[in-house]
């Protein structure tokens, strides 16, 4: 992950990675996460969670769904779902592109930078995983 991390330029696909590309079920993968996601969207407390996205346009198929966390609740959110097995991300590293002396300028990025999170919507989460997980964010406080 760590070369993954630093390294991200284009490069040609080798024979292994296309004959592993070649066997991932696309239409699988899609549909798990359009499950993931509609389940989400159809069951978050979206009292105390604010999407980005209000609504969920079934034309896209995410990674992940963003969220705003309070930003004083944002570190203490992401430990008490690790603690559950959860992993919520951010994309900090690659989506903060103000230099630390524009950082004042760009207040309303910096804010969105500070408080977003990264639902996970894997194709790889079962229906009944992604649940709990729902069940875990709205029990967050």
């Amino acid at each position: 992950y760590s070369v993954i991390s630093k390294e991200i330029s284009p490069y040609r696909q080798n024979e292994i990675s296309k004959k592993i590309g070649n066997t991932i079920l696309y239409e699988e993968l899609i549909e798990n996460r359009k499950r993931n996601t509609k389940l989400l969207y159809d069951n978050l407390d979206r009292n105390n969670i604010k999407l980005v996205n209000e609504e969920y346009h079934e034309g896209i198929i995410p990674m992940a769904v963003p969220i705003k966390a309070p930003v004083e609740k944002r570190t203490a959110w992401i430990e008490q779902m690790k603690s559950k097995g959860i992993l919520l991300s951010t994309l900090i590293d690659k989506w903060n592109f103000i230099p630390q002396h524009e950082q004042q300028r760009y207040k309303i990025e910096m804010n969105y930078i500070d408080s977003h999170l990264l639902i996970p919507v894997s194709e790889y989460i079962s229906e009944l995983n992604m649940q709990k997980i729902v069940t875990e964010l709205n029990n967050l406080n």
